[in-house]
């Protein structure tokens, strides 16, 4: 048969016969099956070709496409044991002797190797995209916070904001100490940032017309705003801790017969050009001290908590509130007819509550007391800050200057101390300029 190597009974060795058993190969030494040729059922002499070749009985006509006899999808390499490693155990695969079946070999270990790495870079890549798609999910999350937490700061400046429409620039308690309760007296819901700090259109418009805003924290518990908008006063409850220093600095300056009761307790938010002219005069001169001044006023603001304050120019309480203290408003007091200007035509405070006092009278409101038939007198009193500088001090009981020079304070001062001695009881403080000094509280008690 063409490129046969030996049928049924063919020789067998490189040269005679053999005593091999029968049906094995031809081969000496070798004890393997011959191969059965599974289409014709020819018997050969050898187990395979490389054997048939090794004798000596391969004839080579040509080779073929592929190695005859193995299945398609067996990957056959030879060994050198006359077997292909990869073919069932049944198959004996014949070798062409065109050097391909290496060449088919490499060529299946090489696409092996190809398809196992590119599973491997599959893998790798299905690992980066779970690694870009969690970090895509944290990097989203991360922006929802974010967005979150700006919509919350947000809220929280339009919150601020809309409290403060129309509020006048003042020392505010920070964002943090926001009211938790609705603006109007006696409601206790929670504030609305769309209401500007209450709880509803209905209790913003009832507060309006009162001449009220919402409170800027809990220690406030009104906040009252002046006819012109620009200035406003702020009663601090009884837990607030500035409302306990200024009793008490109150009670302790009083030094005279008799104690008053603190009723109310007011934080003024001067206009801010009243604030920032005494903030400039005060850096100049310096020596800032905090005084009392007693006063008249024509309103139940203070000693009424249902009354905002007014806007007649003869109430000289709401004159302070709205335009500071004013050197043409001196000598026009309640004991203007009674007592002359001692220190010049200025502004007169002092340190002794008691003897502000003696000029509060015109504020004075009678008001039923707690106990039953009990009538109080309700004044208000305000405490400034002012910068007196450098101070011309005496103990005379008036002070006089030469007409010709008809100056106050003496050249070189910026304001006079009179000290208790001789003719007179207790301390003065007169400055002669409107700058000079700014009302901070407003306190309102009863005797």
């Amino acid at each position: 048969m063409p490129g046969g190597w030996g049928g049924v009974g063919g020789a067998g060795g490189a040269g005679g016969t053999s005593s091999r058993p029968t049906h094995t190969c031809a081969l000496d030494g070798c004890s393997r099956p011959v191969y059965v040729d599974a289409r014709t059922g020819v018997r050969h002499d050898y187990c395979g070709r490389t054997h048939a070749a090794a004798a000596g009985a391969l004839r080579h006509t040509g080779g073929s496409e592929r190695k005859r006899g193995a299945p398609d999808d067996v990957i056959v390499l030879d060994d050198g044991s006359g077997r292909r490693r990869g073919a069932p155990d049944d198959v004996i695969v014949l070798d062409d002797g065109d050097g391909k079946d290496d060449e088919d070999a490499a060529f299946q270990l090489q696409l092996a190797e190809v398809q196992a790495e590119s599973k491997r870079q599959a893998e790798r890549d299905e690992e980066r995209r779970r690694k870009e798609a969690k970090a895509r999910r944290r990097e989203e999350q991360h922006l929802q916070v974010a967005i979150l937490q700006t919509r919350q700061v947000q809220e929280q400046e339009d919150f601020n904001l809309a409290l403060n429409v129309g509020r006048p620039p003042g020392p505010w308690f920070p964002d943090s100490a926001r009211r938790s309760e609705c603006g109007l007296p006696g409601c206790v819901q929670k504030p609305l940032v769309a209401h500007q700090g209450f709880c509803c259109a209905d209790h913003y418009d009832r507060a309006v017309s009162r001449g009220l805003m919402a409170p800027p924290s809990d220690e406030v518990e009104r906040c009252f705003v002046g006819p012109s908008g620009d200035f406003s006063c702020l009663l601090l409850t009884q837990k607030s801790q500035k409302r306990a220093d200024i009793v008490e600095q109150f009670r302790k300056a009083w030094r005279k017969h008799g104690q008053p009761r603190v009723e109310h307790v007011y934080e003024i938010v001067p206009p801010p050009q009243v604030r920032e002219r005494f903030d400039r005069y005060a850096t100049s001169v310096g020596n800032t001290r905090r005084r009392f001044h007693g006063t008249s006023s024509t309103c139940a603001f203070g000693t009424s908590l249902a009354a905002s304050p007014c806007a007649a120019a003869s109430c000289c309480l709401c004159s302070i509130l709205s335009s500071g203290f004013l050197l043409g408003k001196a000598g026009t007091g309640p004991n203007s007819s009674v007592r002359r200007l001692r220190y010049g035509p200025g502004i007169y405070f002092s340190a002794t509550s008691g003897k502000s006092n003696d000029y509060a009278g015109n504020s004075e409101r009678h008001l039923p007391g707690a106990k039953a038939g009990e009538v109080r007198k309700w004044r208000v009193m305000l405490l400034a800050n002012v910068a007196v500088g450098r101070a011309f001090t005496t103990q005379e009981e008036e002070l006089r200057v030469p007409e010709d020079i008809a100056r106050f304070p003496p050249a070189g001062y910026h304001s006079i101390v009179a000290e208790p001695g001789q003719g007179l009881n207790f301390d003065e403080l007169v400055v002669f300029e409107e700058a000079a000094a700014v009302p901070e509280n407003l306190i309102v008690y009863s005797l």
